[in-house]
């Protein structure tokens, strides 16, 4: 389902299982993209983990791209994302986009994981070039602040090389440059009002700025923009992105919800 280089998907609320299956066989039968969810650990309205959730449609799918929208990264041991997320790209036939962010509104879920709530952007910087260090290196080495590992391997890598699209996350300025910096794309929130985010852009970087984490991305992209969306992930699903063209991401697509 597509309009002049726009690309439809859905983010699901919570439903019983039988009723999302039913759903998301829905979604792919009628043309749309992708189905999508978000993450939270804790947070006040019942959620489903959010990547068991996506690898849970891979065998009653054979088309639609599966994102997350979007997983607090900071949250998990980099190692273990990138497995899972290893895991299911290969077992969906690369279909996976990986979107990522800060998260931080229910600092209790900080707490129960064990995460500074203060650390959980430098955290999330450093884990997005772990991630991507472990889907494309064997052996791997990195060494970071939080994160070191030296000579290790997690295998099968990704369908998709390097590896999955990650798309970043969030409003605030941090996120705008850190999606400039690091992201194959951006999960907008629609709520970002025009001016803020021509002040703010990561297009607006530059090479003279700082950079706090991690390397700069290509910053050739389409815009796209949609209604916004609350579904099963207590925030919002990015109703609108901005997406670098790289031949790993995945197209542009516009979400709704259900």
């Amino acid at each position: 389902m597509s309009a002049q280089g726009l690309r439809f998907g859905v983010q699901l609320s919570l439903k019983p299982p039988s009723e999302q299956f039913d759903l998301v066989r829905r979604i792919e039968a009628l043309g749309f993209d992708s189905v999508w969810t978000g993450d939270h650990v804790s947070f006040h309205n019942p959620m489903y983990e959010s990547l068991t959730l996506l690898a849970s449609y891979v065998p009653i799918t054979s088309r639609v791209r599966l994102g997350t929208a979007v997983y607090l990264l900071a949250l998990r041991p980099p190692a273990i994302a990138a497995k899972i997320t290893s895991t299911l790209d290969a077992l969906s036939g690369g279909r996976l986009i990986f979107g990522v962010g800060v998260g931080g509104e229910n600092p209790k879920e900080f707490e129960v994981c064990g995460v500074p709530h203060g650390e959980r952007g430098a955290r999330v910087c450093e884990a997005i070039e772990a991630v991507r260090t472990l889907w494309r290196d064997t052996p791997a080495t990195f060494k970071g602040r939080f994160t070191q590992f030296s000579g290790v391997s997690l295998d099968p890598k990704p369908v998709q090389k390097p590896g999955p699209p990650i798309w970043i996350g969030g409003r605030s300025d941090a996120a705008l440059a850190r999606a400039g910096r690091q992201g194959d794309g951006w999960g907008a929130i629609s709520r970002i009002l025009p001016p803020r985010t021509s002040r703010s852009s990561p297009w607006a970087a530059t090479t003279s700025r700082p950079r706090p984490c991690g390397p700069r991305r290509s910053r050739s992209g389409t815009r796209r923009t949609s209604s916004p969306s609350r579904g099963n992930t207590g925030s919002s699903a990015p109703p609108s992105s901005v997406r670098r063209r790289s031949s790993a991401s995945a197209p542009p697509a516009a979400t709704t919800s259900s």
